[in-house]
């Protein structure tokens, strides 16, 4: 979503391109944009200076939100700026991505007036409508490659393929692709294709199909075959992990990788989903018992 200047609205606002108030301030810079595992973190500095418009956000009436467009995957969505950075899967974005900070009204009300505004607006008062925008910065934008992103995302490696003559619940294939193929039967490719995008049970899904992958993999990285070594090195996910390992402090070329158990390893580049998928399991435990 891009800046429109031209547009008019039928209310006052707080920005940098008019002259609305006479003074106050609102800014929502982006500072970084930092690559963590599976999701893209947008730093901000925020701050509002504007007393006026700080009651109205103390108050729960308006919101300061930050609006993502990214045209190439049609992802769009809206944030509230409740801390200082904002969290959205990597895949979701890739090229150009367009950020716009904007404070909005969660609710509506009559007869809005405040002190900081112009000399035209002397006497008027305005009614405000849930979702009208009551302060804009200038809006940015950054670039995302999706090869860098599958550099360091390792749940990007793998790809999931249907083979419905396969009895086994997954196999897996570390040689005909650049990605480490798991093979699954109908029935897992069921259940998978309807839970991936729940969150709990998605890191459920982790530990039961990617973890074990991860681990054979790992494993034959350790291979004293050189013929395998040949053949892995140049796959894109054989590099993948390599990357990854230096970025966790674990070399590869060393014999402490070679000592360390392989499902020790792929605990640490999956950020501990074991842990992380009994404690979703509790949740949904948990949840179940509340619904009875």
């Amino acid at each position: 979503m891009r800046l429109q200047r031209q547009k008019l609205y039928p209310h006052p606002i707080l920005t940098f391109y008019n002259d609305d108030y006479t003074k106050g301030e609102f800014t929502a810079e982006l500072v970084e944009v930092e690559l963590l595992h599976s999701k893209l973190r947008l730093h901000f500095n925020y701050a509002l200076d504007c007393p006026p418009l700080e009651v109205l956000v103390e108050n729960g009436k308006a919101t300061p939100i930050i609006h993502i467009e990214n045209s190439q995957t049609k992802y769009r969505n809206a944030f509230p700026l409740t801390e200082s950075y904002i969290d959205i899967p990597s895949q979701k974005l890739n090229g150009q991505v367009e950020v716009l900070p904007m404070i909005v009204a969660n609710q509506s009300f009559e007869y809005y007036y405040n002190n900081y505004l112009s000399d035209d607006y002397q006497g008027m008062s305005f009614n405000i409508e849930e979702g009208n925008i009551l302060a804009i910065q200038q809006d940015a934008t950054f670039h995302v490659e999706k090869e860098q992103q599958d550099d360091a995302n390792i749940p990007s490696i793998f790809e999931l393929v249907k083979n419905d003559e396969q009895k086994e619940a997954i196999t897996f294939d570390l040689y005909t692709s650049d990605k480490i193929i798991i093979n699954t039967n109908h029935d897992v490719q069921k259940y998978y294709s309807t839970l991936e995008d729940k969150e709990n049970p998605r890191k459920l899904l982790t530990s039961l199909v990617i973890f074990p992958a991860l681990v054979q993999a790992i494993n034959n990285m350790k291979s004293e075959d050189e013929e395998i070594h040949q053949d892995l090195e140049e796959k894109r996910w054989y590099n993948s992990i390599k990357k990854r390992l230096k970025d966790v402090d674990i070399n590869p070329e060393e014999q402490s990788f070679f000592d360390k158990p392989s499902e020790a390893i792929a605990q640490i580049l999956l950020r501990n989903v074991v842990n992380e998928a009994f404690h979703s399991l509790n949740e949904l435990t948990q949840h179940a018992k509340e619904s009875e």
